[in-house]
């Protein structure tokens, strides 16, 4: 099943390796910088990141 990351991949990688690459940067809206982590009793236990989709607005 194809998604939204592995359609944007170059030959050279495929969609997880894209979603790594976005979460590793610095910048961008889904960077590790936007992330949270969950914890109970100090051991971590999920991560979420979160990306705004904004709507395309035809002119």
């Amino acid at each position: 099943m194809p998604t939204l990351w592995a359609e944007m991949a170059p030959p050279d990688m495929d969609g997880i390796g894209v979603g790594r690459a976005m979460v590793a940067a610095t910048e961008g809206e889904f960077s590790y910088r936007y992330g949270f982590i969950a914890e109970r009793d100090g051991v971590e236990i999920g991560g979420l990141i979160g990306m705004s989709f904004r709507p395309h607005r035809s002119q």
